[in-house]
């Protein structure tokens, strides 16, 4: 797939102190200042609308990395890297489940989902992107995909951050931040 120009990109994060930073609001990226002026209010939540283009718009891939670069790249079914492997069978197992073990011993890829979308309110600014590594996301991401595939014409999404409050075994509430989307 070609290389694609983007209005900007959102993220949830930043690096403070040289550590990252969850945030629980969308954090804007653009090198276009009257992108940032125009949509700085929009974003300044932790929840926006947003429009897909098909499904086209919702990209899912698996990624391992090693010292070396990437050693593993598929859509969990079929290699997309190296060019030589390219439509070869993966070997990823089709459990999501049996995919997070492997990858969480470190004998298989993690997730690599891109949405492509444009802003609900201000669809003529342009295209933005969000990337994510979440396995939850990229559930939500394929059975969305799929979705997309029997409609047509754009697709109204609700693009959000949701908080998360575990208990930890000595009983301290850990709080993390996730991005979800849905279809509105």
């Amino acid at each position: 797939m070609p290389s694609k120009e983007y209005a900007g990109s959102l993220l949830f994060g930043r690096r403070k102190d040289n550590r990252p930073e969850p945030l629980d609001k969308w954090r804007l990226v653009s090198n276009n200042k009257a992108i940032r002026d125009r949509l700085g209010e929009v974003l300044e939540t932790s929840r926006v609308q947003v429009l897909l283009d098909g499904v086209d718009s919702v990209r899912l891939e698996m990624v391992q990395w090693d010292q070396s670069g990437v050693v593993h790249h598929c859509d969990g079914f079929r290699y997309l890297s190296p060019v030589e492997r390219v439509g070869d069978a993966c070997g990823c197992p089709p459990e999501i489940e049996s995919r997070k073990r492997g990858a969480a011993s470190g004998l298989g890829p993690q997730p690599s989902v891109r949405i492509s979308f444009r802003v609900a309110k201000f669809p003529e600014v342009g295209t933005f992107v969000f990337r994510s590594s979440s396995w939850a996301f990229l559930r939500a991401a394929a059975s969305l995909k799929g979705d997309l595939g029997l409609s047509a014409g754009g697709t109204l999404c609700d693009l959000s951050i949701e908080a998360v409050k575990l208990e930890s075994s000595s009983g301290a509430v850990l709080t993390y931040f996730q991005p979800v989307i849905l279809a509105a």
